[in-house]
C-alpha cells in the first residue's frame, strides 16, 4: 500500500492542530514525534539545536517531548512502535538512562496505514 507523508518543508501548522486534537492519542503523538526528527532530539539533546538552526523545529520538539512525558494524551487504540534498532535503543539508554519507555518501546495498539 502506498503511504502518504506529511512534508514538513510546510511547516508545522498542520501537525500541532492534529495534537492539540482532544481525541489525539498518545499512539499519534509518539508518531508524530518520530517523524519530525524526534530521534536527533534524543540522541543529540541540546546539540541537535546547534546543527538545525530552526527555533520553530526546536519550540515544537522539545513542547511535544515534554507533552509525552507528562502524559498528556490519552492511550486510545492508535499504536506505535519506534523503528529503532538494538543499537540506537541501547545508545539512548545509555546516554539517557531516565528517558520515559514510551520512546523505547512505543504504544500498543493498531498501527495507523497513513504515515506522517
Amino acid at each position: 500500500m502506498n503511504k502518504p507523508h506529511y512534508n514538513w518543508d510546510n511547516g508545522f501548522d498542520i501537525p500541532r492542530a492534529v495534537l492539540r486534537n482532544s481525541q489525539c492519542t498518545k499512539g499519534v503523538a509518539l508518531l508524530t514525534f518520530y517523524r519530525a526528527d524526534g530521534y536527533r532530539f534524543l540522541s543529540e539533546g541540546e546539540a541537535a539545536f546547534k546543527q538545525y538552526t530552526s527555533p520553530i523545529w526546536q519550540e515544537f520538539i522539545t513542547s511535544l517531548y515534554q507533552s509525552i512525558c507528562d502524559q498528556d494524551f490519552s492511550d486510545g487504540t492508535v499504536g506505535y512502535t519506534p523503528e529503532l534498532s538494538k543499537i540506537q535503543q541501547f545508545n539512548l539508554k545509555k546516554n539517557n538512562p531516565d528517558l520515559p519507555a514510551v520512546f523505547l518501546s512505543g504504544v500498543e495498539g493498531e498501527e495507523p496505514s497513513v504515515s506522517i
